[in-house]
């Protein structure tokens, strides 16, 4: 097991600021202050007479902070995946029957990701018809 004094849990100013972004991105509150503003610019174009410059407004200024806000979010899924991948190697390594090959399957393409399932599905006697496994669930 790894020493737990290696892992630091100190994030940079980047890290930090995007992960509090993508938290507020998907607040309620964003939800409520979008649709706010956004009777506010409806209701301010229609007071001025929708000049050429509320406009702009939309079609430039909006998908720009969109488009940042797709990086931050994607900054901060990426970081995400990368901590939860490292833990699911950790737990791969530890188990004594786990195929380590597995600790790698993200960097396989698409047919090696096939070929693995089918393995695994063959296995187990779990037959699969158009990618869909044929046996039923339970519960269901």
């Amino acid at each position: 097991m790894a020493a737990n004094a290696d892992i630091v849990r100190a994030h940079g100013p980047v890290l930090r600021a995007s992960q509090a972004l993508t938290r507020g991105f998907g607040s309620p509150w964003a939800v409520a202050a979008l649709a706010i503003g956004t009777a506010v610019w409806l209701v301010a174009g229609a007071a001025v007479g929708y000049p050429r410059s509320w406009e702009l407004v939309a079609t430039v200024g909006l998908p720009i902070l969109a488009l940042l806000a797709l990086f931050v979010v994607q900054h901060t899924q990426s970081h995400n995946d990368r901590a939860l991948q490292l833990k699911l190697d950790e737990l791969l390594r530890a188990l004594e029957t786990a195929d380590d090959r597995l600790m790698a399957v993200e960097d396989v393409d698409e047919r090696g990701l096939h070929a693995l399932r089918a393995t695994y599905r063959q296995d187990v006697g779990s037959p699969e018809v158009s990618g869909v496994s044929a046996a039923p669930r339970s519960g269901s």
